[in-house]
């Protein structure tokens, strides 16, 4: 009993005097061996970078008590050459500024992200975008200006020489020009509608007295009461008013009668009379 309590004591007193004022840890990137102190790693938890390569790393998760074993190959710092570190404590905000090290490494490439891939092939997918959107933008713009081109070529007098040359080349029909006081009604019935109540069927017949072919015009209906006031009024357009057979892209032509249908519901008892003008 009494030769089993002494080695116990005797493990006890060798453990507690193993620790050193030194202590080793290496880099986890070139392998480099340093030693340090305790307060190394009580200056920043423990993080220090590489004097070497520059690696932060946690010298805490490396600590050693003693140099490492490396193998033949590879080069070994000596026991009786190990100074105090040539790292530095890295603080717990590291600076945004790049440390450069003391000596000279090899130059740093910093690894691909797939952030920096789609970067770098980012100029070429909005490049072929913004074309895309722009051939889009021009063909809406041309196809406004097809179907207004009468419109444009009323206001724009300079831009008719060639509206007419396009249309030559495309077999369309480039309208000169608008004269709205030119187009008259030769002809007018009213009565009530056949199949819906309180609405009046208006039968028209109307002229182009100018001596070119104009754009068909919208046709406004105002209906009065017997005091001259305006109960009702509505504007049809061409598609409203004429025949399916009828092709509105040659417009009218001069002393041509066109037939005009007009629907109009709501009508009161009040409206006693109407009035049919060109917009």
């Amino acid at each position: 009993m009494g030769s089993g309590a002494g080695p116990a004591p005797q493990r006890g007193i060798c453990r507690l005097s193993l620790p050193r004022d030194f202590m080793f840890t290496d880099c986890p990137t070139c392998q480099r061996q340093f030693r340090l102190t305790a307060r190394h790693l009580s200056a920043a938890a423990g993080l220090v970078r590489c004097g070497y390569c520059g690696a932060r790393f946690n010298a805490l998760m490396r600590l050693h008590d003693a140099p490492l074993d490396r193998p033949a190959a590879a080069v070994m710092v000596p026991e009786p050459e190990l100074e105090e570190p040539e790292f530095d404590i890295a603080s717990a905000e590291p600076p945004p500024s790049v440390v450069t090290p003391e000596r000279s490494a090899p130059a740093w490439r910093p690894p691909v992200s797939i952030e920096e891939e789609g970067a770098t092939a980012g100029p070429g997918w909005r490049w072929g975008w913004s074309i895309t959107v722009l051939v889009l933008l021009l063909i809406g713009a041309g196809q406004i200006a097809w179907f207004q081109r009468d419109v444009l070529r009323a206001r724009y007098p300079a831009l008719s020489p060639y509206i007419e040359r396009l249309c030559l080349q495309l077999g369309c029909v480039a309208l000169r020009g608008r004269d709205l006081p030119a187009i008259s009604v030769v002809n007018r019935d009213v009565r009530v509608h056949p199949r819906y109540q309180d609405a009046l069927l208006v039968n028209a017949t109307i002229s182009n007295g100018a001596r070119f072919a104009q754009p068909f015009p919208r046709i406004q209906l105002a209906l009065s009461d017997s005091n001259g006031r305006i109960l009702a009024a509505r504007a049809f357009a061409p598609a409203e008013y004429l025949d399916a057979s009828i092709d509105q892209q040659l417009g009218m032509a001069p002393g041509a009668p066109v037939q005009v249908v007009l629907e109009i519901v709501g009508v009161g008892p009040q409206a006693v009379s109407f009035e049919i003008g060109f917009m």
